[in-house]
């Protein structure tokens, strides 16, 4: 086998009687660098493993082809960088009111938890207005025919899909097609298009060119406020007071159009909530101011009556002396006496009033509000701190549901909250400040009947009086909070200033968030190169022809004798004299090796072949019949 291109290295083989071979090739080394093998010393096994030499040989042979194949490949990725769009991400951030914390064991919530403000973001009461000021649900397949839809808008109900709009040639009459390309309607330019479809499009008729197409798309409102919802995010850290909003997309001004809409109609919307809120908690309080109201008045009805009746009775002021045998006659001691039993009769009433308006509490009678109205629930902070916050809790969901459905989160959360309140809270509390009553009960009990015999003579009409007293005042100060708290919600809902407030309206970005032309451009090229490397070394894995050593000695199973190395031509058609010295002692190497691969057998008898003409042979044989005449053999050639 032999390599018949003329311009790459040759390769001669030189075939005897001994079937001993000799093969030249072409490879740059000087013979000294050659192995000389003999007749006696097999040939030794080159170590196996990778041919880096041979890669690298093959790469250098087809380096055109490596860099075709790299040039085309990046040529090709920057192509195609050109139609991808980078894209832009437009940013803003909203600043939300911290809860009010309360003194209770629950704490009372403000408007909505900061989870609640992101699931408000993504309702349809936010993102369906945005879509329709915005007319997201329409798109066009052509950006520069925007200007044509500036007057379109939807009807109540809408046919979505996709359309053309064909304007005849004479610029007068119109047609519409759906995908189908069936004509859905036609009419002339300048009447409405498209209203048995529920569009609301009147366009300026100088936007539409004779035979001029214009092809786009309409989606429902709702499809188009889902798809925005998938492409806006919102992180908010728990307890967070920032709400901060993300939007994707190729179009850098109407990215910052869309998010600022959000941003805009969710202020709008918090601020509508806590309006209702705020309407919702004043006619709670109002209805607990008359209840409030009522009870004081009938209060000092009790009172003005009592002393109307004992207006010509003796009292404490008018009584005679004291009984005999009492061992203190000094006022402090009655003092003292009227106080403990009006408190326990105070306490007994309580406990009775307590006890009746918790069993109808527990049945569902009652509600906080007949709590909160019991005086004697202000001896229990952490009770009346529970009322108050079940009487919250109860406003608030009835505010969630009429916006939200009952597995909303907010709701669940209400809901729990009023159960922990009603269930255990309250009632825990309750029985508390039962047995603390009962307990004072009973130590004022003692004491009374200890001092009972020095002060049966006094009247018990003074400490009734003191009791009615005491409830007028307690339910005078009850009315004060409650109209003051009424005063403070109709202020707030005269000047509402919403929980939540745009900080950092969205701006158009200048800059791409992420631009995958030189990722797709440096993956082209990596890939070219990659493709002209693999195919430079499958095309020297297919080549049939000799080029390395290893083809001769590994595949022929043939000892390399020799090599010649090529013999190249400087300007005019001189020769260098090194590489001819070297080319001269590259044949002697082949002559020994032939004499000495012979020995002393007979005359040194070989042909050199080659499959095609030009390969060299005649340049071999001339050389070798020389070099073995110069060494004092009898040559025939």
């Amino acid at each position: 086998m032999a390599d018949t291109d003329r311009n790459l290295p040759s390769t001669n083989v030189i075939e005897g009687e001994t079937s001993r071979g000799v093969t030249s090739y072409a490879s740059g080394l000087a013979p000294d660098e050659l192995r000389q093998p003999s007749t006696s010393e097999p040939p030794s096994e080159e170590p196996t493993g990778v041919p880096w030499g041979r890669y690298i040989a093959a790469l250098r042979r087809y380096k055109w082809l490596i860099l075709l194949a790299t040039v085309m490949g990046t040529g090709a990725a920057i192509v195609a960088s050109r139609f991808i769009k980078p894209e832009y991400t437009a940013t803003a951030t909203i600043w939300i009111q911290s809860p009010t914390r309360g003194d209770g064991p629950v704490q009372p919530a403000n408007l909505l938890q900061s989870f609640a403000w992101q699931e408000l973001l993504g309702t349809s009461v936010v993102l369906d207005s945005v879509a329709l000021k915005l007319r997201l649900y329409l798109e066009p397949d052509n950006k520069a025919d925007s200007l044509v839809f500036e007057r379109f808008t939807l009807a109540e109900r809408t046919t979505p899909g996709k359309y053309r709009l064909r304007v005849a040639p004479n610029g007068q009459t119109y047609e519409l097609e759906n995908a189908d390309a069936e004509v859905i309607e036609s009419g002339a330019i300048g009447d409405s298009i498209g209203r048995s479809l529920g569009f609301r499009w009147a366009p300026v008729t100088d936007l539409l060119s004779a035979d001029n197409t214009v092809a786009f798309t309409v989606i429902t409102p709702r499809e188009a406020s889902t798809k925005l919802r998938t492409q806006l995010s919102s992180t908010m850290a728990q307890d967070g007071n920032f709400l901060r909003l993300r939007l994707s997309g190729t179009e850098p001004h109407r990215l910052a159009a869309i998010l600022n809409g959000v941003t805009t109609q969710f202020v709008s919307v918090a601020a509508e909530q806590k309006a209702m809120k705020l309407t919702l908690q004043a006619a709670t309080l109002e209805r607990q101011l008359e209840d409030a109201s009522r009870n004081l008045d009938e209060a000092e009805t009790r009172l003005q009556e009592y002393r109307i009746q004992t207006i010509t009775l003796p009292s404490e002021r008018t009584s005679g002396g004291l009984a005999a045998g009492l061992t203190e006659t000094r006022a402090p001691v009655i003092n003292r006496f009227f106080e403990r039993r009006t408190r326990q009769e105070q306490l007994r009433e309580n406990i009775h009033a307590l006890e009746t308006t918790v069993t109808g509490f527990q049945t569902g009678a009652l509600g906080a509000a007949a709590l909160l109205a019991l005086n004697v629930t202000t001896f229990s902070p952490n009770l009346r701190s529970s009322l108050e916050d079940l009487t919250t809790a109860e406003t608030e969901l009835r505010d969630m549901s009429h916006r939200f459905t009952d597995e909303a989160p907010a709701v669940i959360t209400l809901r729990h909250q009023i159960a922990f309140l009603t269930e255990e809270a309250i009632p825990q509390y309750t029985e508390q400040l039962l047995e603390a009553l009962r307990a004072q009960e009973r130590r004022l009990s003692a004491q009374i009947t200890a001092q009972a015999r020095e002060l049966k003579e006094i009247p018990v009409r003074t400490i009734t009086e003191q009791r009615l007293t005491r409830e007028k005042v307690a339910a005078e100060t009850l009315v004060q909070m409650l109209q003051n708290n009424y005063e403070s919600t109709k202020l707030s809902l005269s000047s509402t200033i919403p929980d939540v407030r745009l900080l950092d309206p969205a701006v158009a970005p200048i800059r791409p968030s992420s631009n995958d032309a030189p990722r797709i451009i440096f993956m082209g090229f990596a890939a070219s190169l990659a493709a002209g490397l693999g195919l430079a070394i499958l095309l020297d894995q297919l080549d049939r022809r000799f080029r390395y050593p290893e083809q001769v000695s590994d595949d022929l199973g043939l000892t390399i004798l020799g090599a010649v190395p090529a013999i190249k031509k400087l300007k005019h058609g001189k020769r260098s004299p090194q590489e001819a010295s070297q080319v001269i002692e590259a044949f002697r190497t082949v002559r020994l090796s032939l004499a000495h691969s012979y020995g002393t057998a007979g005359p040194i008898m070989f042909t050199v072949s080659s499959p095609g003409p030009g390969d060299g042979k005649s340049l071999v044989s001339s050389n070798l019949a020389l070099s073995f005449a110069e060494a004092g053999y009898s040559t025939l050639l």
